[in-house]
């Protein structure tokens, strides 16, 4: 999530050529439950999940040992797989399979997974185009045209076999049908840190969607 919280400890592991770097962090003292986040994980080309003795070293040893109560799966690795992808594919698709295991293995260990639609991707770094425009005296962008919606995704991650699953969405964050909002209307501080990387400030925008994301998610279960 951009690297924005204190590590209270900071840990690293080296699995067979591969690095997972990770780190506890100290939330609210009277919280009365636990989150993991596993974020944009990437490897020599793959993504998680890995197909490999890391992947099952990461769910083995943290996911089933920790059994958080909300489990955060936020990347855009994955959307690699979807843009050519043809709808009625995606059932069949390799990653998609293993996509549905891994949840269901994850399933079982955790009360919500947590996952993000489409990461939007500008044509534009946010942050150097706003910092060239204020030094130059120049008029400030503060919104963009809208990216392409992908059908494709949306209807893989809603054909995934995940009762648990719930999302949160970053164009309801910034965007509406036609532009979205690259400058904090308050602070007048770009929301984006690159093309697609969001600031500190930009977090603010998704905390209500992931918070909506989670107690929608754990009230379905607390029924069951």
């Amino acid at each position: 999530m951009g690297g924005i919280y204190k590590c209270k400890d900071k840990y690293e592991i080296d699995l067979d050529g591969y690095v997972l770097n990770y780190c506890e962090i100290e939330g609210n003292p009277n919280a009365t439950m636990t989150a993991l986040v596993i974020g944009n994980i990437w490897a020599n080309g793959l993504n998680f999940p890995l197909h490999n003795d890391f992947e099952r070293f990461l769910i083995d040893t943290k996911i089933k040992v920790l059994n958080p109560n909300v489990t955060f799966i936020v990347q855009r690795y994955y959307q690699k797989y979807l843009y050519d992808t043809p709808i009625e594919q995606i059932l069949e698709h390799p990653e998609f399979k293993h996509w549905n295991k891994i949840l269901g293995t994850i399933q079982n260990h955790t009360s919500a997974i947590i996952m993000n639609k489409e990461q939007i991707s500008f044509p534009i770094d946010v942050t150097q185009d706003y910092i060239r425009r204020r030094n130059n005296n120049l008029t400030i962008e503060t919104r963009l045209k809208t990216p392409h919606n992908s059908a494709t995704l949306e209807k893989w991650l809603t054909s995934l076999n995940c009762s648990k699953c719930g999302f949160f969405d970053y164009r309801e964050a910034f965007c509406d049908r036609y532009y979205c909002n690259i400058v904090d209307n308050i602070t007048g501080l770009p929301l984006y840190r690159d093309k697609e990387h969001i600031s500190p400030i930009g977090l603010r925008y998704l905390k209500p969607l992931i918070d909506s994301a989670i107690n929608e998610t754990l009230k379905i279960h607390a029924k069951i």
